[in-house]
């Protein structure tokens, strides 16, 4: 694992999907497009070239797709690892989600295209 992941329990698997979502880092006015890495109920993975702190706050919105809701949630980054090709990965713990807005993410997870990532821990 890489050093500058912190340890993280994992009660569902992450599948890897590539979701559109709109990010913005509290204390910046820029909403950044990107696509997921990989996506579970309680986070996601993305990258970007934008150089990523471990506990910043952000503000993000899924795009599930026409039969899905748009889901918008806080976060918080709990991981960030800079890579050689001067992208940074990190992960983002939802802090917010409601009920349906969970259930919302599930259901999309369940569409046999998003194939699993990350074992559950």
């Amino acid at each position: 694992m890489d050093k500058h992941r912190q340890t993280e329990q994992r009660r569902h698997t992450r599948r890897k999907v590539g979701v559109c979502a709109w990010l913005q880092f509290n204390g910046d006015d820029a909403t950044r497009g990107m696509v997921s890495v990989d996506l579970a109920p309680e986070g996601a993975q993305f990258s970007s070239i934008r150089p990523i702190e471990i506990g910043e706050r952000v503000l993000v919105r899924l795009q599930l797709g026409p039969s899905h809701p748009t889901v918008e949630c806080k976060g918080a980054v709990c991981w960030a690892a800079p890579m050689p090709n001067r992208l940074n990965h990190f992960g983002v713990r939802f802090v917010d989600l409601n009920d349906d807005e969970r259930a919302s993410i599930e259901s999309f997870l369940q569409r046999p295209s998003a194939r699993p990532a990350l074992a559950a821990v």
